[in-house]
């Protein structure tokens, strides 16, 4: 009977999502970067329900960093203004000696409608660069026609390049820089941009400072507003790593690579939530504003909430739909070796944690199957819609491997059985994940 339960939450869930996504173009591929000496991007096959085919892998032309286990999205794609459009991805070359092609971008084209394989990469170096980057951390602005920004962070500079995109060939045009260093001297590890209200770029330092830029027509250029300390790191040490904004744009969360210094001694998962300011009153239109009430988790328990036994936080990834009027947040606690979904509010931007009861066979928490790897880093929903359906887990190791989860309409998680599925062609570089089609923010 319990068998039977699980089936049709999972096959209500499966049919919903061909409903809203027809076979000729919804093919899902999960890319991740290799993050190695030779690098390259390891795609997936994710269009079987339950089960990744491949990988297959291809060149950047450049080189990576390997043995860097922080958070940081090192691969993005940027759709373009219909499914009949080419679509882009870029894979940071974040390489650990001066000189080009160290320090890089790689664009490749993908095919229109499928994704799929990728075409040739060019290379794109930072316009001006003064050492090594062995940080490069992207984002892309998912707006639509008039909003075909790439931003690239290159931590030798301390700067964030604005690039434009050109639509027919995924050409890279430098239009600007800003400089981006943390209230502690940090670099940029992680970005993220708003989807709706306020265009805002938001960055993470990783160094307890967090801040948000605001993006200006027609080239997207950034004007920063004050960067600030969050409360987290100020009350029990957390830094902010990985941010994610919800989809009307109002909250910017953060997973925190928290402190073993404070209270309990333990790097208890914590995450945190900035409200994007919008306008009006005495704040800086864009800015970042975080408060003792948004902070969750961590070592002292910080407003109450605990993540049960889940160590370690600093990647994050929410659902693209705010079902029952929550986005599920998804925490990939790499030193507990878990995924823990905890649910944010849409309009208050509250965290809570174990809210809802799970399908049979699904938990919340769920510890990942054991394999060659070491941590388990950045994921990313599968499907553009709902709770996402399935969730893919980038695992970092000296062979790195992939782990693949289905997801109950509660945000539950369930390994499948192949899983993890084993990358050849990273060994600890596996870091940062994106999907085709993704949620559309």
């Amino acid at each position: 009977m319990k068998h039977l339960v699980k089936l049709s939450a999972v096959t209500w869930l499966f049919a919903l999502t061909v409903a809203l996504f027809p076979a000729s173009v919804w093919g899902q591929y999960v890319y991740l970067s290799d993050n190695v000496t030779t690098n390259g991007v390891s795609m997936y096959d994710a269009g079987t329900y339950g089960t990744l085919t491949g990988p297959t892998n291809y060149l950047t032309g450049g080189t990576g960093s390997v043995g860097s286990a922080v958070a940081l999205q090192e691969v993005v794609i940027k759709y373009k203004n219909s499914l009949a459009d080419p679509v882009c991805l870029f894979v940071a070359d974040p390489g650990s000696s001066f000189g080009y092609p160290n320090g890089d971008i790689a664009a490749f084209p993908l095919p229109a409608i499928y994704g799929g394989i990728p075409g040739p990469a060019t290379q794109y170096a930072p316009f001006s660069t003064s050492g090594p980057n062995t940080l490069v951390a992207l984002a892309v602005d998912r707006r639509g026609p008039t909003h075909n920004y790439l931003y690239a962070s290159f931590s030798a500079e301390g700067m964030i390049e604005v690039f434009d995109v050109t639509l027919s060939n995924c050409a890279l045009t430098y239009k600007g820089e800003i400089a981006a260093v943390g209230l502690n001297g940090g670099v940029v590890k992680s970005m993220a941009v708003t989807h709706a209200g306020k265009e805002v770029l938001v960055v993470s330092y990783g160094d307890g400072s967090i801040q948000g830029f605001e993006i200006n027509p027609p080239f997207g250029l950034l004007t920063a507003t004050p960067a600030i300390l969050s409360w987290g790191y100020t009350f029990q040490g957390g830094e902010p790593k990985f941010v994610d904004i919800t989809e009307n744009g109002l909250w910017a969360v953060f997973g925190d690579r928290p402190s073993a210094s404070y209270c309990t001694g333990t790097r208890s998962a914590e995450v945190e939530v900035a409200s994007i300011w919008q306008a009006g009153g005495s704040g800086v239109w864009g800015s970042l504003i975080s408060t003792p009430f948004n902070d969750y988790g961590g070592p002292c328990s910080d407003n109450a909430t605990s993540f049960g036994v889940a160590l370690g936080s600093a990647n994050i990834w929410l659902s693209p739909d705010a079902t029952h009027n929550e986005y599920d947040l998804y925490i990939s606690s790499a030193l507990s070796g878990m995924v823990t979904t905890a649910y944010v509010n849409q309009t208050s931007g509250v965290v809570t944690t174990f809210l809802h009861a799970c399908t049979a066979g699904h938990t919340n928490q769920t510890t990942l199957a054991g394999g060659s790897w070491s941590y388990n880093l950045g994921l990313h929903t599968v499907y553009p819609k709902g709770t996402g359906l399935e969730l893919a887990v980038a695992e970092y190791g000296g062979v790195s491997e992939t782990a693949l989860l289905n997801i109950d309409n509660w945000g539950c998680t369930e390994e499948v059985v192949l899983s993890p599925y084993t990358d050849p062609y990273s060994s600890n570089g596996l870091v940062s994940i994106d999907i085709f089609p993704s949620r559309p923010y």
